[in-house]
This record gives C-alpha cells, sequence and structure tokens, in this order.
C-alpha cells in the first residue's frame, strides 16, 4: 500500500479507518444498552462482548489465508465486504428507535 499511495497516504487511510471504526462502537454500545433492560444489562453487554472473539479468531485464519493465497489487498476487500454485510443486522433497532420516537 506504501508504494501505491505513499507512507502518507496509508496514515490517512489508517487515520480514516480508525475514526469511522472509533465512531461506530459508540453508537453499538449504545444500542446494547437501549436494548437491555436493567436487570440483565451486565449480561447482554458480557456476552455481546464474548460473541465477537470467535469472530475475529476466525476472520483473522480465513483473512491471513487469502491474504498468503491471493493478495492483502483481496483479503482486505473481503472483509470491508463482511464487515458492510452486517449493516441490515442493525436495522430492525433502527425501525424500533423510528417508531418509539413519534
Amino acid at each position: 500500500m506504501a508504494l501505491v499511495a505513499g507512507p502518507v497516504g496509508v496514515l490517512c487511510v489508517y487515520l480514516l479507518t480508525l475514526g469511522v471504526h472509533g465512531s461506530l462502537n459508540p453508537l453499538y454500545a449504545t444500542l446494547l444498552h437501549r436494548q437491555a433492560v436493567p436487570e440483565n444489562r451486565a449480561t447482554v453487554l458480557s456476552a455481546a462482548s464474548m460473541a465477537g472473539f470467535p469472530g475475529f479468531a476466525i476472520g483473522a485464519i480465513i483473512l491471513g489465508a487469502l491474504a498468503e493465497q491471493r493478495s492483502v489487498s483481496a483479503a482486505m476487500v473481503v472483509g470491508a465486504v463482511v464487515m458492510l454485510g452486517t449493516v441490515p443486522l442493525y436495522l430492525p433497532a433502527r425501525r424500533q428507535e423510528r417508531s418509539a420516537a413519534r
């Protein structure tokens, strides 16, 4: 990537990615807090945290193998597509928020 975009380009893309991921995490945490009732909020938050670990581990293995077999760029594109594929999973909560606001 540094050969194509140069060090400044890589740094800019890294900061953009970090900024987007960092801004989405509070939204995800807020969604979890709103969906969980106070009696089981700690359990829901803990389960949500633990549920991510197997996905991260499996994703790292698969994307690492893909990067070795094809290219790092291909692995990055596949990772991005998989992450974008999770967006529809948030739509029911958004609909619920909108209907509650009315």
